[in-house]
Formats: structure tokens, sequence, C-alpha cells
């Protein structure tokens, strides 16, 4: 029988290498160039450990996992042979510690804490302002150590990185353009172990060791990405990547930056805006009641178009569809934002993260769940009086000649273009600040809501309140039916 491989007297699993295994089986190796879904780097020589079978040292993020091969990283060699490294990393690099952004998270700074806080003796050179090399994205050259991973990345996922190491000049790093607007480039903060490399929204912000993570998904397109939204307070400061398995780690710099946009032009009143009459803002009952009172005035012959934009989660969809079916209507329309291209790399271009789940929900509940484009097509509109949306995360369609409407109801966490064009604004949460779950490609998503100051009723309250005041004989049962189906779904 084959005896395990060990790291200090510890089983290491099967890995592709040394580091990934002891990391996977809770061993502390410190490490600077290694990342799991990049290539070796063994450029810092942090993570060497002693093979007990010859003696000599070996990098355990180039070494395999093999039976029968012993490793020790409690040696005097080992020690000597990281601070050596860590002297080396060390040189050149500025003492600025209390102002850099990755104070707290930095893997010298933590090694160094490791070992009682004894600092190799170095020789920073001076403080160098940062370089714009791309969108919201600053280098600090002088902080660079040369790990490598900056390079590795772009190379792996751009094709070619106008980042180029020279591990024998001072600063290690320069930049030689174009500037860097790839689809993925504010990874590299993430990347860097230094901050070297830093995202422009984050400079002067809250340090690392204040920010809370929240573990949630992004909804930008149906990749629906795992990630952690770093939050200060009730602000957002950092996205981070929260890869799972057999998933690809990066996220993409759109993702990035529409969930910290989240916070931009939030809707926190509830402002009616009847034809021929100045916006007033109102509290909730008068709100609803407007919206009632509009609907038992309604024509004979006129009824109630219902559009459900794509990031509406499984919960607040299932009573938006009560009611639908409170109203008699047996059509949904879906609300979706413009497709783009996509990548090779993880962003897909198609937009409604919950498409999917809504999809399912529609046919549990026999419904219809047609494009919005069929709305807003000639002759679709003709009978149409009010139209209530739940969600505003889409673009409009001009209306057809034959259009009657004369009132359009919106629940929206922010302004733009469908909520300033409404009659009747119904604030609610953003997507980071309500709990739910969304179906995709890649299974159930689970949403966590961020702490926040505003206090807006979800699409799933809403949805009640408005349910029973224009529809109170029907209303109850059809909740019943749309919970009912949700919970089908779902399981």
């Amino acid at each position: 029988m084959k005896s395990a491989c060990t790291l200090d007297g510890t089983a290491i699993p099967a890995a592709k290498t040394l580091l990934l295994g002891a990391l996977e089986a809770g061993l502390s190796v410190p490490h600077l160039c290694h990342h799991p879904a990049l290539p070796p780097g063994q450029a810092c020589g942090l993570c060497v450990v002693v093979d007990e079978s010859t003696g000599k040292l070996v990098p355990a993020c180039a070494t395999p996992v093999a039976s029968g091969c012993h490793y020790t990283s409690h040696s005097p060699a080992v020690q000597e042979a990281r601070f050596k490294a860590l002297k080396r990393l060390m040189d050149n690099h500025p003492l600025e510690c209390p102002v850099c952004e990755k104070s707290g998270e930095c893997v010298p700074q933590a090694t160094i804490f490791q070992w009682n806080g004894v600092l190799p003796e170095s020789k920073p050179g001076p403080t160098v302002p940062p370089v714009a090399i791309g969108p919201g994205l600053l280098l600090y050259p002088q902080r660079c150590v040369a790990c490598g991973l900056c390079v590795s990345f772009m190379e792996a996922v751009a094709g070619k990185s106008p980042l180029i190491l020279e591990q024998s000049s001072s600063p290690p790093i320069s930049f030689v353009g174009p500037p860097m607007d790839h689809r993925y480039a504010l990874t590299l903060p993430e990347l860097c172990p230094v901050g070297a490399l830093v995202a422009a929204f984050n400079v002067g912000t809250s340090p690392a060791w204040t920010l809370s993570p929240l573990a949630t998904v992004c909804g930008e397109c149906t990749a629906t990405c795992t990630v952690f939204v770093d939050v200060d307070s009730t602000n957002i400061r950092r996205v981070r990547s929260r890869p799972q398995p057999e998933e690809p780690f990066w996220i993409c710099d759109q993702g990035r930056r529409a969930l910290v946009a989240q916070a931009e032009n939030r809707l926190t009143e509830i402002r009616l805006r009847p034809q021929g009459r100045p916006e007033e803002t109102v509290d909730a009952d008068a709100g609803v009641e407007a919206v009632a009172c509009w609907t038992r005035n309604l024509p004979p012959g006129q009824r109630l178009a219902f559009v459900l934009d794509g990031f509406a989660t499984m919960e607040s969809a299932a009573d938006f569809l009560a009611l639908v079916l409170a109203a008699g209507e047996s059509t949904v329309f879906l609300g979706l934002e413009e497709a783009e291209e996509g990548d090779a790399v993880r962003y897909t271009g198609q937009h409604g993260p919950n498409r999917l789940g809504l999809e399912r929900l529609c046919v549990q509940l026999g419904l219809e769940l047609k494009p919005l484009d069929s709305l807003f097509a000639k002759g679709s509109m003709a009978d149409v009086g009010g139209l209530i949306s739940a969600g505003s995360r889409y673009a409009l369609r001009p209306l057809p000649g034959d259009a009657i409407l004369s009132m359009a109801v919106v629940m929206s966490s922010s302004a733009g273009e469908v909520a300033d064009k409404s009659t009747h604004v119904f604030p609610i949460p953003s997507t980071l600040e309500e709990q739910g779950t969304w179906i995709t490609p890649q299974g159930v998503r689970t949403l966590a809501p961020m702490p926040s100051r505003h206090k807006s009723p979800s699409i799933s309250e809403w949805s009640s309140r408005l349910g029973v005041a224009l529809f109170p004989s029907s209303f109850s049962q059809a909740q019943e039916k749309a919970r009912a189906a949700l919970r089908e779904v779902v399981q």
C-alpha cells in the first residue's frame, strides 16, 4: 500500500501541486505569486519547503503531489530561505502601509506579522504618484514585488499584456500601453498581492479590515457570477470574485461597476404624475389608492398589461404574478436590457439573470411569458389602458400609434427612462438589498441582502398591497396559487 504524501506530518490530498493540496488540507503556506487558475509563477520563493528524501528546498507551488513523498516547512533552512526571499521582495518596497489600499490583506505584511513583526532591512525609494493605465485602473510601480500575476493573467485572458516585468529593474514593472480597457482589467487589483494595481474607486476609502463581506450574486448577465460585495456601513467599497466548483474564477468589469452603481440615483419616495397635473410625493396608502381609483374607473373594454423584468426574484415574481391572475390576464411580458456580444471568458451578453426561473414559474401557473417587443407591436396596445411593471431594467419601446395607455405604474429602485416616464412610481430595494433566489443555468442562486439606509417595500410587498386594493375578491386565492407554484418550481 502506498504511503500518503505529507507536509509537516499532515496527509496532503490529491491536487495539481503541493501548495494547492496543503491549502486544501488547511495548512498555512505563505505564497505571493500563486493563483489556482494561472500557471505556477515560481517568482517569490516564499512557499519553499524541504524534500525530506533529498534535503533540498523545493517550491510548493510547482511540486506535484506524489505518494510516499514527505516535506517539512519548519526547518531552519526553510525559515532562512523564506526570510531571504521576503528581504529581496521588500528591498525597494515603499513603507506606506497606513495609506496603501491593500493594507490588512497584503501578503508580505501578513508574513512579517507571522514572524513577530521582524522586518527585513530594506531601502525603500520615494513615494511616486500612481499612473493611470486604463479606465478606473491605477498603477503604483514602486509597490510592485514582481510576482508576475498581472502579466500572467493578461496573457491568459487578453492574449497580451501591456505590463512588462523586469526583475532587475527598479521598479520592476512598467506600463507600455495601450490603455487597459479589457473587459476583465479590474480583476488585476484583486489579484495583486501588494497594492501595486488599484481600482481608482477604492483610493482613499475605508481600509480592508473595516469592511464586511456580503456573499451574493451579480445579475449583469446570465452567467450570474457569485461574488463578495465588501461593504462599509451601507456603502459598497469593493466587488470580489467568489468562485464556485467547476466555474471560472474571473468576473467582468461590467459586473463590478453595475453592482457599485446600484447605489446611484436611488428612488426613496412614491411619486405620482397624473396626466395634466404636476408631480407629487405621497405616502404608501395614498399611492396604492391612486392606482386602485384609476383602475376602478377604467373604461369598459380596456385592460391592464403586466411587465416583469428579468432581475425579479422568484419570491417577488410569485406575488406579482398573483396580480396577473387576479386581473384575469393570461400573458406577462418580460422586460430585458438589449443583448450584447459576450466573450469566451465568462460574460454572456444576455441579460435577465432570473429569466429561466420566471419562465418555469409562468409555465407552472399556466401563464404565457412573452418578449416585451410583442406588447409594443402595432395592435397589441389598442385595448391596454394601464401598465404595471415590476422592475425597470429594460429599454422602453415607442408606443404604437393606436395605443390608448393612460397609466403606467412601475416598481423601481432607481431613476431612469422607465421610472421617469411612468405616472405612478413605487420605490423598491436594489438587487443587493433584496433577499431571495434566482434560477439560472448554473442552478439556484441565493441573494443575501446588504445593510441599507433605504427601507423600501419589495416588489412582493407592493404587489400584495396593490392586489388587495385592485382585486379584493380574487387576489387572495390567486396569491395562494402563485406561492404554491413557487414552492413546486424552487423544489
